[in-house]
C-alpha cells in the first residue's frame, strides 16, 4: 500500500510538471497580408506571439532555411508591446515564390530560449492564392505547327551602309587623285616650317650662350652640328659628313667658310675666336636661304 501511495505521489508530481511547461503556453499566429501573389512578386507575411515579458524569444532571419516553398527577401521588426506580464512581439517577412501551385501553404516557427536549449514553435499554417500572369482565355490556345514566312525589317540595314561606304572611299580616291599634289606641297611645306623654326630656337640659345662666353667650345660645335643638319633636310646632300674644305666646294660662301675656319680653330686648335656670337650670324642666313629655296622648288 505504501508503495503504491508513492508511485501515485511520483505520477502527479511528473503530470504537474508537465503541465508547468512554458513552452505549452505559447502559440505564434501567422498569416498573409495579402491574398494572392504573383510570380517573383513580393508578399508580406506577418507572424507574432504573445509571451511572458521575461522569456526570450527569437524570429528566424535569413539564415533560416525552411520558407519553401517561398524564397526569403527580408524583414520588419515592430516595437514590443508589454502589460505587467506579457509581451507581444512581432515582425514583418518580405517573401517570394518561383513555384506555380495554384495554393501555397506556409509556417514559420519561432525560437524559445530557455538558457539552455532552445525549441520550435511553429505558427499556424496559413496559404495564399497564386496569381498566374497567363490569362485563362489562352490555356487551350492552340498553336500552328506550320505557317507562312513574314519577311521582318533589319533593325540595320547593312545594304545601305556598304553602298554608303562604298561611295565614301570612291570619294575619298578621287581626292587624293585631283589633289595629291597639294596635299604633299602642304604636308612638306608644314614640316619645312617646323624644321626652321626648331633651328632658330637652337640658334637662338646658342647665340645667347656665345655672348656670355665667346671660348665656349661644345656650344659652337654643337650650333655648327645643327646647322649641318638642318641643311641635309632642305637640299639632300650629306653636310654632316662634310669638312670645311668640303663645305667650300658646296658652298662657295666667303664669309661662311671663314666663319667654319675661326670655328675649327677654337674647336680643335684652342684659339681664341673675338665676336664668336656676331660671326655666327652667316648660319642663320644660309639657312634662311636654304629653307626658301626649298620652298620655292615645293611649289614648282
Amino acid at each position: 500500500m505504501r508503495n503504491l501511495i508513492f508511485i501515485l505521489f511520483i505520477l502527479l508530481k511528473f503530470s504537474f510538471c508537465i503541465a508547468q511547461n512554458p513552452v505549452d503556453e505559447l502559440s505564434a499566429q501567422g498569416y498573409f497580408v495579402e491574398d494572392s501573389i504573383s510570380l517573383g512578386k513580393s508578399v508580406a507575411y506577418s507572424l507574432s506571439i504573445k509571451h511572458n515579458k521575461k522569456w526570450e524569444i527569437l524570429f528566424p532571419d535569413s539564415s533560416f532555411a525552411k520558407y519553401e516553398p517561398f524564397e526569403f527577401e527580408s524583414k520588419k521588426y515592430f516595437i514590443t508591446h508589454s502589460d505587467s506580464v506579457n509581451s507581444t512581439d512581432s515582425v514583418v517577412y518580405y517573401l517570394s515564390t518561383f513555384e506555380t501551385n495554384s495554393i501555397q501553404y506556409l509556417s514559420i516557427p519561432v525560437f524559445y530560449y530557455d538558457g539552455k536549449d532552445s525549441v520550435l514553435i511553429y505558427s499556424n499554417s496559413d496559404s495564399i492564392a497564386f496569381k498566374s500572369a497567363i490569362s485563362p482565355d489562352l490555356v487551350d490556345f492552340e498553336l500552328k505547327e506550320n505557317t507562312d514566312y513574314r519577311l521582318i525589317d533589319k533593325l540595320i540595314n547593312f545594304s545601305w551602309i556598304y553602298i554608303i561606304s562604298f561611295i565614301i572611299l570612291i570619294l575619298i580616291a578621287l581626292y587624293l587623285i585631283f589633289f595629291r599634289k597639294k596635299i604633299q606641297e602642304w604636308i612638306l611645306n608644314k614640316q619645312l616650317k617646323n624644321q626652321f623654326a626648331n633651328f632658330e630656337k637652337k640658334y637662338a640659345s646658342a647665340h645667347t650662350k656665345l655672348s656670355q662666353n665667346e671660348n665656349d667650345k661644345e656650344t659652337l660645335r654643337q650650333i655648327v652640328l645643327n646647322w649641318k643638319e638642318f641643311l641635309e633636310k632642305t637640299s639632300k646632300k650629306p653636310y654632316s659628313t662634310f669638312t670645311t674644305r668640303e663645305m667650300a666646294i658646296n658652298m662657295p660662301n666667303t664669309q661662311l667658310i671663314d666663319f667654319l675656319k675661326l670655328s675649327d680653330k677654337l674647336i680643335y686648335g684652342d684659339q681664341t675666336i673675338y665676336q664668336s656670337s656676331s660671326l655666327m650670324k652667316i648660319l642663320l642666313e644660309t639657312a634662311e636661304e636654304s629653307y626658301k629655296k626649298r620652298l620655292e622648288t615645293v611649289k614648282k
